[in-house]
């Protein structure tokens, strides 16, 4: 249940998981833990009978892989769909604006379809859903995977330099 509120936006974020051998992933498969949202739905129940369906426009991602793009994961094609090889083994994570901002005056059920058209080999593993209020021009992902790996290497660095003193 969604408290009032003015909502903007559905954030997906595609979480890591531990497999057996140690090695993460966001897909549920080890040796290849990609996924395809092949579609994403959002529908309240202002009426308790009638679902009403959101509609979903303009996504952003923070990562897409070549031939999939998150806009396919409201073309309303499940033959496409949004996926992230060859960095499946990172967090990605996508924003879906809504058309027009909901604006809810009671404590209104919702509900998130996501539909995975690729059988059990490309699913997602774990994920988080989360609404927006906020402004949906100032809507960003957050993951930047290629800063993240650099300040974590920097650290590494400076952690190895500390260390390094140390022992003098």
């Amino acid at each position: 249940n969604l408290p009032p509120g003015k909502y903007t936006a559905l954030r997906i974020e595609a979480l890591l998981s531990p497999f057996e051998d140690g090695q993460l992933g966001v897909g549920r498969n080890p040796n290849d833990p990609n996924f395809v949202l092949s579609e994403i739905e959002l529908s309240i129940r202002t009426e308790p009978a009638q679902p009403q369906k959101v509609k979903l426009t303009n996504p952003i991602a923070d990562f897409a892989q070549q031939g999939w793009p998150v806009t396919a994961a409201i073309d309303g094609d499940e033959k496409t769909g949004w996926a992230i090889s060859p960095q499946q083994r990172e967090s990605h994570q996508a924003v879906f604006k809504f058309e027009q901002p909901l604006e809810l005056n009671a404590q209104t059920p919702v509900q998130v379809t996501l539909n995975q058209q690729y059988g059990n080999r490309l699913i997602l593993s774990r994920f988080r859903l989360s609404l927006s209020s906020q402004d949906p021009q100032t809507l960003k992902t957050e993951f930047d995977s290629e800063r993240i790996r650099a300040a974590q290497q920097h650290i590494k660095d400076v952690q190895k330099e500390l260390d390094t003193m140390q022992e003098q």
